[in-house]
């Protein structure tokens, strides 16, 4: 393997911008350096690298060619890869482009499920992006398919990852140059780029990338698919995780059916599984608002109707990108998992819930709050008491008739209070030295079906509210009000 001219200190990785062999120690262990290998087992690729990292290299990539077994290639029949750290460039000929290199190109080629690498990067040849925004179980896949299909509007991958955080920091490289070169390997012929994103996976990217991230999507077309039956979203993902069941072919069917066959879902993971979906929901549509981004809703059931209403969806997109090409005609063979299943314990959920009211103050905050004595104002997105406003009062849904009320909260210091009151009694604090972000209430609904919730001082934030109308495993309708961890 040829050597690179630099000296060690310029090509240490970390003043060359990022710790090079931890972003490749991260690429190998998702399996991209694996993907890479692959594709060198059926395509010639000679690998440039520095003398330290030979081992490393040929460990990794045990398919790619020496240079002395490329020499026997005929002229350009072998794509050489650049492994140097990745702002630096290794040696080549006077106006030659520069060659694809290992640790950026292997992540995209991994991310887009690339099955060769072009002798050359490939570069954006439009400006033309579009994002798709979901919580798992929504039909993102599905819809992605028929895009990829259309021939006109890209390959939208899942290429937010919960990993690309450490590779991101380790390797140096920005989400604007990440987009480039994703945009170069899984555009359509015409220029067009989608990507869709999972917005848990987004949040875990966030906290070190935000106004990057946003400054990418903000003027672009920014989809969020909605399912809006929640039960049934839930019990696909508490299914699906169970199972390890993402996804099934026509080709699988009859293993897949013999898989879901025993299936039973409890209803206490279900009602957790939705109500973490609404707050993600509704979590991405606060910030969405805040950032300036302006999202456009897909039903997941009109998607799922028919390949009509799927048609049309599809040449919506198309039209808001302005694309003029002829689009083929959407398809997939994608097989609904719902549609191999039995009930899957969903009748029992629904029968149970018919016993709750679940609301995110975030989402639908017209939905069990009501204005009363001390509050402050009502936000949009969430019910805040000010520091001078000491009471809030919560009133049940108009026909709920609930007996007790749970509350999900967060308090402006991470912590409760130690003045807080429901209905005038003290409410018990377990483990207040844990100090979580928020905190659980759980407290019986008196005839008045209103409970009014005082604090000493400080800001309380209700993020969600459910209101049972028989009393949860865990109420205690003649004892204190608790407050718990969520």
């Amino acid at each position: 393997m040829s050597s690179c001219a630099k000296s060690e200190a310029q090509s240490s990785g970390v003043e060359a911008g990022g710790d090079w062999r931890a972003a490749l120690d991260i690429l190998r262990e998702v399996g991209a350096l694996a993907h890479l290998d692959a594709i060198a087992s059926r395509q010639p690729i000679r690998i440039a690298c520095r003398p330290q990292d030979d081992a490393f290299l040929r460990d990794s990539l045990p398919h790619a060619l020496s240079p002395i077994e490329a020499a026997r290639l005929a002229p350009g029949a072998c794509v050489t890869l650049d492994c140097f750290p990745l702002n630096e460039s290794a040696p080549r000929r006077a106006g030659a482009p520069p060659p694809p290199r290992l640790g950026a190109d292997g992540l995209a080629l991994f991310l887009s499920h690339g099955d060769r690498l072009p002798a050359e990067r490939p570069a954006p040849l439009s400006r033309r992006r579009y994002y798709l925004f979901s919580t798992p179980r929504s039909g993102s896949t599905y819809l992605s398919a028929l895009l990829s299909s259309s021939g006109a509007l890209g390959t939208p991958g899942e290429f937010i990852k919960d990993w690309l955080k450490p590779y991101l920091a380790a390797s140096g490289l920005g989400l604007p140059a990440l987009f480039d070169l994703l945009h170069g390997y899984s555009q359509s012929g015409n220029g067009v780029f989608g990507a869709k994103t999972i917005i848990n996976d987004l949040f875990a990217l966030l906290p070190e990338h935000d106004e990057a991230y946003f400054s990418e999507i903000r003027d672009k077309p920014c989809y969020l698919l909605v399912r809006g039956d929640k039960a049934a979203q839930a019990l696909s993902n508490v299914r699906a995780n169970s199972l390890s069941l993402y996804h099934v072919y026509a080709a699988d069917l009859d293993s897949a059916a013999a898989r879901l066959r025993d299936f039973r879902a409890s209803v206490a993971d279900l009602f957790e599984k939705e109500r973490w979906l609404l707050r993600q929901e509704a979590d991405f549509i606060e910030l969405a608002r805040n950032r300036g981004v302006r999202l456009r809703l897909i039903s997941y059931e009109a998607l799922a109707q028919s390949r009509q209403a799927a048609r049309l969806i599809v040449e919506g997109i198309a039209a808001d990108l302005g694309v003029t090409e002829t689009l083929r005609p959407p398809s997939t063979d994608l097989v609904k998992i719902q549609a191999l299943s039995g009930d899957d314990g969903l009748d029992a959920y629904r029968a149970f819930r018919r016993g709750a009211v679940l609301c995110s103050t975030r989402s639908e905050p017209h939905l069990g709050l009501a204005l009363g004595q001390g509050w402050g104002r009502v936000e949009a997105w969430g019910a805040n008491a000010l520091a001078e406003a000491r009471e809030l009062e919560i009133v049940a849904p108009r026909g709920a008739r609930a007996q007790a009320v749970e509350l999900l909260l967060s308090f402006e210091d991470r912590r409760p209070p130690a003045g807080l009151a429901a209905d005038g009694a003290p409410v018990a604090i377990r483990d207040p030295a844990a100090r979580p972000a928020h905190w659980r209430l759980l407290a019986p609904m008196g005839d008045t079906q209103r409970l009014r919730l005082a604090l000493e001082a400080g800001l309380v934030k209700i993020q969600e509210a459910v209101f049972h109308r028989t009393p949860p495993d865990e109420a205690a309708p003649d004892g204190p009000p608790t407050l718990s961890p969520a």
